[in-house]
């Protein structure tokens, strides 16, 4: 494993289990065992060590679950087909990619939210990684005539995406760690409005 990867390994572990202002890069640095000098050769700051951990962290999260979404539409030849594709977020989404604890989610969403850095480059990854394949896939839906053609698919993909953001709110904040059967009965009604026949 290349040196940078096992710096943030690292920090994101101590954010995980100390908290980013608990943070010391000599640490990070005697942990991975290097240099503190070598581990500023990555990174300019203190700053931009937690930015980039908190990136890669909040990335991992996400990229698996748009991953299965797409693949999922691009194979689908029948509406349950398309109902599964979107059954995927209720059914993924549930934050242990990255929580151990309740108070850790909350911890690390809150902290990713008030990073300038942080909040434009996931803004990007997003529409990088989310919103034109998710749109390409969900227009390729169209054309087999699985979905609703007079709904933009850009649309399509910034729903699913919002869902996504509002589950992930959700299931930091409810007691139980859980989605709640009425915001899946909910999603999925949405879903079935998509669906041709339904206009």
């Amino acid at each position: 494993m290349a040196l940078k990867q096992k710096i943030l390994d690292a920090t994101i572990t101590c954010i995980i289990n100390s908290g980013a202002e608990n943070l010391r890069v000599a640490e990070i640095a005697r942990d991975v065992g290097c240099a503190t000098s070598v581990l500023y050769h990555y990174f300019e700051s203190r700053d931009d060590l937690i930015d980039e951990a908190l990136i890669q962290l909040m990335s991992e999260y996400t990229s698996g679950l748009w991953r299965q979404i797409i693949e999922q539409a691009e194979t689908a030849k029948s509406p349950d087909d398309v109902r599964r594709c979107f059954q995927i977020i209720p059914d993924t989404i549930d934050l242990e990619a990255f929580r151990r604890e309740r108070s850790v989610g909350v911890m690390i969403v809150g902290l990713a939210t008030t990073r300038a850095r942080v909040r434009e480059e996931m803004a990007a990854q997003l529409e990088a990684r989310a919103q034109i394949p998710l749109t390409d896939a969900f227009r390729k839906l169209q054309e087999k005539n699985l979905l609703r053609s007079d709904i933009e698919p850009s649309a399509i993909a910034l729903a699913v995406r919002m869902t996504v953001y509002a589950h992930t709110l959700e299931d930091i904040g409810s007691p139980d760690g859980a989605i709640s059967e009425g915001w899946r009965d909910f999603y999925m009604l949405m879903i079935d409005t998509l669906l041709p026949g339904a206009a």
